[in-house]
């Protein structure tokens, strides 16, 4: 028989075993918890934009951490409704300069008799 078959039917032997292993919980695989190799920044409450600047989230296996990055951005959308709701709650006023005139209607002075 052929070395190359002999080391084809043991590889697949192997592969076979450490299947059924990891199937019947013999072999646990998984990834640790991320190590943070930079302090994790997160925001103080209320934000400022200085604050945003600032942020810093921890790498984890694939880019930032997806909890990190989820928490700041529930907190900002909520800031953000807040201040929204209190914007939209405040009475309006005139801005200085764009007073409202009754009087100007859409006709001008030389219009009228």
């Amino acid at each position: 028989m052929p070395i190359w078959i002999v080391i084809g039917l043991c590889a697949a032997v192997l592969v076979l075993i450490a299947a059924v292993a990891t199937a019947f919980g013999f072999v646990r695989g998984g990834l640790d918890k991320p190590a943070s190799s930079a302090p994790t920044k997160m925001l103080p409450d209320p934000a400022t934009a200085e604050d945003i600047d600032n942020i810093r989230f921890s790498l984890g296996f694939r880019g930032y951490r997806m909890d990190e990055v989820d928490a700041v951005i529930d907190r900002l959308r909520d800031q953000i409704a807040a201040q929204q709701q209190q914007l939209a709650q405040r009475p309006t006023e005139p801005r200085s300069g764009q007073e409202h005139d009754p009087g100007a209607g859409g006709t001008s002075s030389a219009d009228q008799p």
